[in-house]
């Protein structure tokens, strides 16, 4: 699964077994997906119209795209599944200029704000625990947003299982 860094941001599938790269995004234009634990959905932010992103599934199962988020003026980007597939981690500037890490409940179409600022969260294996950029260094804190800390200097943080 990758997106292009070109003007069409566009969303594909490589298979390395048939050295093919299909197309999935059509008019959307992508700058972030992640693929759930089921295989059944693939969580997406796109670019708006007003230039901030927002949230999307695509089904991997033929069951179109729904769209999670709609609002203008308000960037979520960088959707992360949770283990069990119920919720999305995001970055989103909802609450001002800062980007807080946020969850949805895919199941309640609900949010919730943990308060923990970072951009590009990535979850513990557990779900225990979220990893994140702030600034310059990488930080951790519980999903809950509490124990949250600096870490070490550092971009993109990865949990290994």
């Amino acid at each position: 699964l990758y997106t292009t860094c070109d003007m069409n941001a566009s969303l594909f599938v490589y298979s390395i077994d048939e050295k093919l790269a299909t197309k999935i995004s059509d008019d959307l234009k992508v700058t972030a997906a992640n693929w759930s634990p089921k295989d059944d959905w693939i969580a997406i932010s796109a670019l708006a119209a007003d230039g901030t992103n927002d949230l999307y599934l695509i089904s991997t199962r033929a069951q179109g795209i729904k769209r999670l988020t709609d609002t203008p003026g308000v960037n979520e980007s960088f959707p992360v599944f949770t283990k069990d597939g119920k919720y999305l981690a995001f970055i989103s500037n909802r609450y001002g200029d800062t980007n807080e890490i946020e969850y949805l409940d895919l199941e309640k179409n609900t949010f919730q704000r943990p308060l923990i600022r970072g951009m590009y969260p990535t979850l513990s294996p557990t779900n225990k625990w979220v990893a994140f950029e702030i600034g310059p260094e990488v930080g951790i804190s519980r999903s809950d947003g509490l124990n949250a800390k600096v870490l070490v200097l550092g971009r993109t943080p990865f949990w290994i299982n």
